[in-house]
């Protein structure tokens, strides 16, 4: 069962404690009722608690964090696994090679630049700790591998402390000697100095209304009821997204996000609803628009569990709904968006997996196949509300309530 962080923070305008989750984005004191959102300049960063003693000089030892679902095609198909675990991020024996159950018992705080000590750099950067990971997981999977990909990951540094006595190193968590005969090395090994500034809090305020903003605590799309737009987060502030709709018959609870991609398929003939006909296997007689009708691929836009994000995606990539912009934001409502673009398409290649057919005729081609996005839409889906379920009986899907509600930590 995936474990969330907890992180001990204040509020940036009246100072105020809370404790956050790792996903959270939306902080709203519960103090100045000030909101705030939340974002990191490269990746999130943590430091652990220590009990060091008040004399000694601390250095953070920084790990990589890694936490998400793999996803694996092989000759038994698509399967899927969820990984949280961790890694040293300097190359010293002295160190630990990961945090263990650290991170997850005890209470982060983030690092700030009033965070006291020296921070080791680590060694590499985001893409090659992915990677490194990415690496990891394949070794423990029998082959052949036709398709491996990260879904949903979470990539952080958690900062251990460590501190001298001597010329032994001693776990600041602890107060203890790291390990038998364990070395403090030299200071010129590792490179290192003081806390950055790694995370901004930008007033969720409507840039174009100036009232507040609405939205889950771990949302990534911000609503303003006011003026119906949707905001997201970005390194130069809040920017506006244009969203559709899927038109369907019948009233509406719920409108639940998916991601609606066009990309540039290289490998296998995947242009236009009648390529998807044909690569599915689809038992229908093709229609003479089929070819000139552009072919898209659908992600659900919010954290769920493997196997549902796999029947979401393979559901609406293989009907194609038609969509209709979105010019004033429904009155239900609105599913937060919690999976970022980037992460639906990383899935493309597994849903191309789980919608080619037959499986053995086109697996063994998907290491070869490219998927280039051209762009991407944020597209609304109504859904009815049924005592355990959400319900769209236009595409035969149902989403169990308690999986949303339990997907936060995925």
């Amino acid at each position: 069962m995936p474990i969330e962080l907890r992180i001990d923070h204040q509020c940036p305008q009246c100072g105020a404690p809370a404790v956050l989750e790792e996903s959270d984005r939306l902080y709203r004191c519960g103090f100045c009722k000030v909101a705030s959102y939340l974002l990191p300049r490269d990746v999130a960063r943590y430091v652990l608690p220590h009990r060091a003693p008040a004399d000694r000089d601390l250095t953070y030892v920084p790990y990589w964090r890694f936490k998400g679902t793999i996803f694996t095609c092989g000759t038994e198909g698509v399967r899927h696994r969820f990984a949280d675990e961790s890694h040293c991020a300097v190359d010293d024996p002295a160190f630990p090679p990961s945090l263990g159950l650290r991170s997850q018992a005890l209470r982060l705080k983030f690092v700030t630049p009033a965070t006291t000590g020296c921070f080791l750099e680590p060694i590499g950067d985001q893409r090659q700790a992915l990677a490194f990971f990415t690496r990891r997981q394949a070794s423990r999977q029998p082959p052949p591998i036709y398709l491996q990909t990260r879904v949903g990951e979470s990539l952080s540094l958690i900062y251990a402390p460590v501190y001298q006595r001597g010329r032994r190193l001693y776990d600041g968590v602890l107060n203890r000697p790291l390990a038998h005969n364990a070395q403090a090395p030299p200071p010129e090994t590792h490179p290192g100095g003081p806390a950055g500034d790694h995370l901004r809090f930008i007033p969720a305020l409507c840039p174009s209304c100036g009232r507040d903003l609405e939205g889950r605590r771990d949302t990534l799309v911000l609503t303003c009821r006011h003026c119906d737009r949707l905001w997201r987060a970005t390194s130069k502030g809040l920017e506006e997204i244009h969203t559709a709709e899927v038109p369907m018959p019948g009233a509406a609870d719920v409108y639940l996000p998916f991601w609606r991609i066009r990309a540039r398929v290289e490998g296998i003939p995947l242009a236009s609803f009648a390529d998807l006909a044909r690569l599915a296997n689809l038992p229908t007689v093709p229609k003479a628009d089929w070819e000139s009708r552009r072919f898209h691929f659908w992600a659900p836009a919010f954290k769920v569990r493997p196997a549902t994000l796999l029947v979401l995606a393979r559901t609406l990539t293989l009907a194609q709904p038609a969509v209709a912009p979105l010019e004033k934001l429904p009155r239900q409502q609105l599913l937060a968006v919690t999976l970022p673009v980037a992460e639906a398409v990383d899935s493309l290649k597994v849903v191309l997996a789980v919608v080619a057919r037959p499986p053995r005729r086109y697996h063994p081609r998907l290491a070869a196949v490219r998927i280039r996005p051209r762009s991407a839409m944020l597209a609304f889906v109504p859904f009815t509300i049924a005592p355990h379920e959400y319900l769209q009986p236009g595409l035969k899907l149902a989403v169990n309530k308690n999986q949303l509600a339990l997907a936060g930590n995925l």
